[in-house]
């Protein structure tokens, strides 16, 4: 008696805000559930149940399953709320982001605007 091979890869496993030993304990313990959920089927219906298969009462008892299979269960985001203060309110978020993407931009430009002034006063200098 040959034993049918039973491959399954889970592609419903999105848990990609934990980290991933506990991302990985999570996957563990939900393939261990599927596996005792899952009835195996004998390959030949006549011949006597292998290791690992169903027995003729488990194939009797079992139904097809309709609806969503063990979907992920995500736990609810954590939600700090404060006070709003004066100077959050007088934050101007997107100039502050302008003056730094200019400030990342520019920085060569300065350094190189820098060494020229050096260079140029050694000269005057020599």
């Amino acid at each position: 008696m040959t034993l049918v091979p039973l491959v399954f890869v889970l592609f419903f496993n999105t848990l990609t805000s934990l980290s991933s030993s506990t991302c990985f304990q999570t996957n563990v313990a939900r393939l261990n559930e599927y596996k005792a959920k899952l009835v195996l089927f004998p390959k030949k219906k006549l011949a006597k149940p292998g290791k690992g298969e169903a027995s003729v009462a488990e194939q009797s008892a079992a139904t097809q399953f309709v609806g969503t299979v063990m979907p992920v269960a995500k736990a609810a985001p954590v939600v700090e709320t404060m006070k709003v203060t004066a100077e959050m309110k007088a934050f101007m978020a997107h100039s502050e982001l302008r003056k730094a993407f200019t400030e990342k931009r520019m920085l060569g430009k300065r350094i190189k605007a820098v060494a020229d002034r050096k260079k140029a006063e050694e000269e005057k200098k020599k």
